[in-house]
């Protein structure tokens, strides 16, 4: 009904394979933190400490090389996926659009991004 419904208005749907990703909030709360600074009035050297700037940088860079192990997992993950829809039939949505528009969608099959 609802491609008809599209169709009838002279308009599409794009398919867009679906694809996880990872969120860093860390300069969020880093910002948050200088404002609660800012708002406190008091000079950001006072309760500085060498110890636990150099503690926060090294946790910081194992962060980092987590976060980017997990981008290359979903990575891998995405391009695995994409594979396995190139040699599946495609998902009824797909189907119902091709049967209605009398062509795939823009965006399938699916291929990896650059």
């Amino acid at each position: 009904m609802i491609f008809t419904r599209l169709k009838a208005l002279d308009l599409d749907w794009k398919f867009t394979f679906p694809r996880l990703n990872l969120v860093d909030f860390r300069p969020l709360g880093d910002a948050l933190k200088a404002r609660e600074a800012e708002e406190s009035g008091e000079p950001d050297w006072l309760t500085y400490s060498p110890e636990e700037a150099l503690a926060k940088d090294d946790e910081n860079r194992q962060k980092d090389e987590e976060i980017a192990k997990m981008h290359e997992s979903l990575d891998d993950g995405y391009l695995e996926a994409i594979e396995d829809a190139q040699t599946q039939p495609p998902p009824l949505t797909v189907e119902v659009y091709a049967a209605v528009f009398g062509h795939w969608p823009t965006g399938w099959p699916p291929t990896a991004e650059a």
